[in-house]
């Protein structure tokens, strides 16, 4: 896993956590929600920022592989692409 880094694809990825989530995070809050802040099962997030570096190839696919992945917490991901001048 990373904690962050760039790709030769020109591709950057950082995390920062979240300790007051809404439901936007897709995962709920907690103990208003019905998912805890960090769950048991998933892939977990260095994994997750990993991959993407090593299997993306564009922004889009980045932000694709993020929102797909079946995360363990709630975590702003920064993302940027280095060819198109662009940060997610």
């Amino acid at each position: 896993g990373t904690l962050s880094g760039f790709s030769d694809q020109q591709l950057a990825i950082s995390e920062i956590g979240v300790y007051f989530a809404d439901d936007s995070f897709g995962q709920g809050t907690w103990p208003e929600g019905d998912t805890p802040p960090e769950k048991v099962k998933g892939e977990p997030w260095m994994f997750v920022l990993r991959d993407v570096l090593q299997f993306s190839d564009s922004l889009e696919s980045g932000i694709q592989r993020i929102t797909e992945a079946n995360r363990t917490c709630n975590l702003i991901i920064g993302l940027g692409d280095g060819e198109e001048g662009m940060v997610n």
